[in-house]
């Protein structure tokens, strides 16, 4: 907000009320997409396989 607030000479306020506008339908859709995948995967609870976090695999590796 503050790039878009200094190309447009929009003071940063009017700018981060502008962008918050789009927050509640922002935070429905990260909460529809949370339940349908907790949908998904209680229907199909092998359908993904965990992987190891970046800094697991780094330290495995290593000890190899």
């Amino acid at each position: 907000m503050p790039v878009f607030a200094a190309i447009t000479g929009t003071p940063l306020t009017v700018a981060l009320v502008g962008a918050a506008v789009f927050l509640p339908g922002d935070l429905l859709k990260v909460v529809v997409t949370v339940l349908v995948a907790k949908g998904v995967h209680r229907a199909s609870p092998g359908l993904i396989e965990p992987a190891p976090w970046p800094w697991r695999r780094a330290v495995e590796q290593r000890d190899a």
